[in-house]
């Protein structure tokens, strides 16, 4: 038996795909983000003082604002996401917003997601 060191890598791809294809959003959307209660060792763990879980992997996330599905999931990796020149805002909206461009539909952020450029 062989252990692959990217099974969680594998299995988040996959269970994102089976969320994009298992489900049609409707018309509003919501792109935020949530800090995942989680202690152990990762490069890209978050301390956020004001949330109740205090060290996390921060998730941002774009969900039918109706029925609180996910449809699109990036963990958040700090200074190290390459983003080509765009800010991070911008590209996180961009990158999570892919599956459902020019599909007329309405998508809400808070102001840590908004730009000129965006709108």
């Amino acid at each position: 038996i062989t252990t692959d060191p990217f099974i969680p890598i594998r299995i988040w791809k996959m269970f994102l795909h089976q969320c994009l294809i298992s489900y049609t959003p409707g018309l509003y959307l919501t792109i935020d983000e949530q800090l995942l209660d989680f202690r152990g060792r990762c490069p890209f763990r978050m301390y956020i003082q004001n949330k109740p879980n205090k060290y996390g992997i921060k998730i941002l996330m774009m969900c039918d604002s109706g029925t609180k599905y996910m449809i699109n999931a990036m963990p958040y990796i700090g200074k190290a996401t390459n983003t080509n020149g765009i800010p991070q805002g911008e590209f996180y909206v961009k990158e999570l917003s892919k599956s459902v461009h020019d599909s007329n539909r309405n998508i809400t952020c808070d102001n840590c997601f908004t730009s000129v450029t965006l709108a």
